[in-house]
């Protein structure tokens, strides 16, 4: 069954994203040559098990101790506490979270927080991201997923921030890139709008590289007009006579 562990909220909506610092690089945009990520994350989540590990995070203790020592784990409940406190009191709505027990590995002691749903989970993980006192300590924070799926997230977080440094606004929202708005939600960008931006900077794609032909003609010396013969067939001893 399982156990509240904390009570925190947010105002914002959901911004998948954290804050980026004036020193941010810009990422190469020949990185994204391949947008197929998009399309895998795009995809509904189908099983209850998907959905179970988009609702959680792994935060993972102290190393220190040994893995009989009460002492890491308690200070690990007590830090998520505090960070659940610093959630609830920045944000106005609330929502809930349960602590889905302890495990260790190796000498690393963690635990499994789950939320109602990914979007509560986006914003404790991502408040986490912004704090530079969590990022400093011992105790880590990162989504319960595949690496793929997290690798594919990176990559849709980089090519938002590249489509911004070249002056659109978008955001990565709700799994996809989508464009803001004054009011309402964020609304998903086409992927052809993307390639085409990513064209106008230098970006080739694979569908660019297909070689155009015109269609044969007497007065043309399109490549339809070359005969190809294989090498030792009778036609091509015949047109050496």
């Amino acid at each position: 069954m399982l156990r509240p562990f904390g009570f925190f909220s947010s105002q914002k909506g959901e911004q998948n994203e954290s804050s980026e610092g004036p020193s941010a690089s810009i990422p190469n945009p020949q990185l994204f040559k391949d947008l197929s990520f998009l399309e895998r994350l795009s995809k509904p989540i189908l099983s209850a098990e998907e959905y179970m590990n988009a609702c959680s995070v792994i935060v993972r203790g102290i190393p220190e101790y040994g893995p009989n020592s009460k002492e890491a784990m308690s200070l690990l409940n007590a830090a998520i506490g505090n960070m659940t406190t610093m959630v609830n009191n920045k944000f106005d709505f609330t929502f809930q979270c349960w602590r889905m027990g302890e495990f260790k590995e190796d000498r690393k002691r963690y635990v499994i927080v789950r939320f109602a749903t990914p979007f509560q989970r986006n914003v404790f993980h991502q408040f986490y991201v912004q704090q530079k006192f969590w990022i400093r300590s011992k105790i880590s924070v990162y989504p319960l997923e595949p690496a793929v799926q997290f690798e594919d997230i990176k990559k849709a977080k980089n090519l938002a921030r590249y489509l911004r440094s070249r002056g659109h606004s978008v955001v990565f929202y709700n799994q996809k890139i989508c464009k803001t708005r004054l009011v309402g939600k964020p609304e998903p960008m086409p992927v052809g709008d993307i390639k085409k931006i990513l064209r106008e900077n230098g970006v080739v794609f694979d569908d660019d590289l297909k070689l155009q032909v015109s269609p044969k003609s007497e007065d043309s010396s399109s490549l339809y007009s070359i005969e190809h013969v294989k090498i030792g067939s009778e036609e091509s001893s015949s047109s050496d006579d």
